[in-house]
């Protein structure tokens, strides 16, 4: 997030939403290592689903379901992206 004017009362609704091209997601320092797809090495992780399911009755449930994944840093970080740009709005926005 970026650092109101000294003589701004308030942060610019494009700063809010990290859209002034120098802040958010975007900008986050990732190693060439943690964005390659070509790498070798599996990121384990977790993250919850929704999942559709049949009933012994025949009926459709969708519940959530915590699934385990093993894959490249890439589609991790292609996940965390979304997720972490969010959080960052969220928690500024509930401390400010």
């Amino acid at each position: 997030m970026c650092e109101k004017g000294e003589e701004e009362e308030w942060h610019k609704k494009k700063n809010l939403y990290c859209q002034c091209g120098e802040c958010g997601v975007e900008n986050f320092p990732f190693r060439l290592e943690e964005v390659n797809s070509s790498s070798e090495a599996l990121v384990e992780w977790k993250r919850f689903t929704m999942e559709t399911t049949m009933t012994r009755s025949g009926k459709t449930l969708e519940k959530l379901t915590l699934v385990y994944k093993k894959t490249n840093s890439d589609e991790f970080v292609h996940y965390l992206k979304p997720k972490l740009q969010t959080f960052i709005r969220h928690n500024f926005v509930s401390r400010w």
